[in-house]
């Protein structure tokens, strides 16, 4: 095998990726409670599409978490 050898992943990037952040995580590079801005800062004035109105009256004002993004399937 070469250093520039291509591998055919297809649908196990999520499980890829996700194996990845937990080494970081371990590391304690990476928080999954830290917004998500922090890592990637174009996220910092978005706001979720999920209305918040039945307690607050107000449109939800946070993005999610890491965390939050891991438990999406």
């Amino acid at each position: 095998m070469t250093s520039d050898a291509i591998f055919r992943i297809y649908s196990m990037s999520k499980a890829i990726t996700t194996v990845s952040a937990m080494m970081l995580l371990e590391e304690g590079k990476f928080n999954l409670s830290d917004p998500i801005s922090r890592y990637m800062p174009q996220f910092a004035r978005m706001k979720v599409g999920i209305e918040n109105r039945i307690r607050t009256g107000k449109p939800r004002s946070n993005w999610s978490t890491p965390g939050q993004i891991t438990c999406r399937t």
